[in-house]
């Protein structure tokens, strides 16, 4: 069986920071940072996995895998003193229009799932890749490096904890359900599981009252269904403060839940009323709203 990492170029193996201050080689075909190849080779040489370029670079190569560019020449020359070779590409499913307006990422998942499904000897796999690739089912597979720094250790571990399929610690993990109700914390924990759940709204007072610290970027912790059974594990990517009178949909509807504003503000009035009785704060509308958006780092 083999295992096997999908591998993205830009944002992965350079970055902002790194082109920015390497014009000249950038000038000379030189594209890769040669420091984030030591460290794709740490995570192949420890899970032996087998490298397939899902990059739009695999326009760069022939059907044999043979570079036609300069830039992916060095990238091959690159990866050979490292001790490291491309083993495959995935399969081109872009359009014209994807193709001018440059959003490959809105099939990118399609190409890595068609290629396991051609490839059924794949016993684990990982995705690096710094887009959001718009599928829940790759997201479990994905490290998503930060562009503006490339790959990092961090990351490695990252990858090297999927290949080599070694679950999360979640014992220390804060836990709870969405909601006040059974079917709602169940339904609100299958869009999340569904990828159409990517935030949650709350009450800046319930903090507040309840002594607790509002989530910052970076904080995990285990979505569970009412009965407290995990569901999976989120890590917040963004967090802001907004009145409630100031909430547009284009905020709003990555909670998934509703199609327009209005019954945004409906369902969340309601909640924030029957909270307010509870824990003692009175719902206004220019109460602050904590907006917290997140990532799925592991179905549970």
């Amino acid at each position: 069986m083999t295992k096997v990492l999908f591998l993205d170029i830009d944002g992965v193996l350079n970055s902002n920071f790194w082109n920015d201050n390497h014009q000249r080689e950038i000038s000379d075909g030189i594209l890769i940072d040669e420091q984030k190849i030591k460290l794709l080779a740490q995570l192949v040489k420890k899970t032996k996995a087998k490298i397939i370029l899902h990059s739009g670079w695999r326009v760069w190569f022939d059907d044999k895998l043979n570079p036609t560019r300069k830039e992916a020449q060095r990238l091959v020359e690159m990866l050979a003193m490292e001790g490291l070779a491309i083993d495959g590409v995935t399969p081109d499913l872009t359009t014209e229009e994807i193709r001018r307006t440059k959003r490959f990422s809105m099939v990118k998942a399609d190409e890595i799932l068609l290629w396991l499904k051609e490839h059924e000897d794949v016993s684990a796999w990982v995705v690096l890749d710094d887009l959001d690739l718009h599928n829940i089912q790759v997201e479990e597979y994905q490290v998503k490096p930060d562009q503006r720094v490339g790959l990092t250790m961090d990351d490695v571990r990252l990858a090297e904890d999927i290949l080599l399929e070694v679950k999360m610690d979640i014992s220390n993990l804060e836990k709870g359900h969405f909601e006040r109700t059974e079917k709602a914390a169940n339904y609100l924990l299958g869009l999340v599981l569904a990828g159409k759940k990517r935030a949650t709204s709350s009450s800046l007072w319930a903090y507040e009252i309840e002594g607790e610290a509002v989530p910052k970027v970076g904080d995990r912790c285990v979505i569970t269904y009412w009965d407290g059974t995990p569901g999976c594990v989120i890590e917040t990517t963004n967090v802001r403060i907004i009145p409630y009178a100031d909430m547009t949909y284009e905020i709003a509807r990555l909670e998934g839940e509703d199609d327009t504003l209005e019954s945004w503000q409906k369902t969340h009035q309601q909640f924030f009323t029957e909270e307010g009785k509870e824990l003692g704060y009175t719902f206004s509308e220019n109460m602050p709203v904590v907006f917290e958006e997140f990532k799925v780092i592991e179905v549970l």
